[in-house]
């Protein structure tokens, strides 16, 4: 719907982030298991 009414970027924008929201949380928690021991 989104697509067809042409708010294409501001969905897009809301994909990329939910995209890149659980890659951050990932890179966060390997960081912090990686330095825990340090």
């Amino acid at each position: 719907m989104d697509f067809v009414s042409g708010n294409n970027r501001l969905s897009g924008r809301q994909y990329r982030l939910m995209n890149e929201v659980p890659t951050v949380l990932m890179l966060i928690i390997v960081f912090m298991i990686i330095a825990k021991p340090f």
